[in-house]
């Protein structure tokens, strides 16, 4: 029966790989989607979803290794928070999300190689579990990330795509209290030693 069926999950994977280049990245997976913080939120707990590659900040992640570790930090770039396992879980389907950082092993990650370049699964220190894309990949945006036991499909696959961590375009800066606010020259004025204001 279901009753006396168990899995194993090992705590520290075998053949993890520790060479990760610090930096920014898109977490593209199969399907070109990318992993994304819903709606730009800065809140905690707001959660990590697949979602077409607008190239916006919520979908730009900071990879750092934990030094001293051979695993890593991810961090989304526009609200500086670290992808978490919700209340530490360690059952099959546990949600991933953003919140601050407080170096739990909820917020580190290995990273182990699927046999494609720049392509691998991501394996939560806290749980030994698989980033997962509930469902299986497709078409859709919104896509929830999760938690599940490896089993070398595509919704455990991801290529790390390096990018700057802004465009090379013309920019509007605001505020991420007040997106109404944003940076102004007093008139326009191209005079040397103007305020900016708001």
């Amino acid at each position: 029966t279901i009753a006396q069926q168990f899995i194993l999950v090992n705590l520290t994977p075998e053949e993890i790989t520790t060479d990760i280049q610090e930096g920014i990245y898109q977490i593209v997976l199969t399907n070109n989607k990318v992993v994304d913080v819903s709606s730009g939120s800065y809140n905690n707990r707001a959660n990590i979803q697949t979602w077409g590659n607008d190239k916006v900040q919520q979908q730009k992640f900071r990879i750092t290794k934990v030094e001293g570790t051979d695993y890593y930090e991810i961090t989304a770039i526009h609200s500086a928070k670290a992808m978490d396992v919700e209340n530490g879980n360690c059952k099959i389907g546990t949600n991933i999300f953003q919140y601050e950082k407080n170096n739990t092993s909820s917020q580190q990650w290995y990273f182990k190689e699927t046999g494609k370049k720049d392509e691998y699964n991501i394996i939560s220190v806290r749980n030994g579990l698989y980033v997962d894309i509930s469902g299986g990949i497709a078409s859709k945006d919104g896509q929830n990330v999760q938690l599940y036991f490896g089993n070398n499909s595509d919704a455990q696959k991801f290529k790390l795509k390096k990018i700057s961590i802004i465009n090379e375009d013309e920019y509007q800066i605001q505020s991420s209290l007040d997106v109404n606010k944003v940076f102004d020259i007093d008139g326009g004025s191209k005079e040397n030693a103007l305020n900016w204001s708001h």
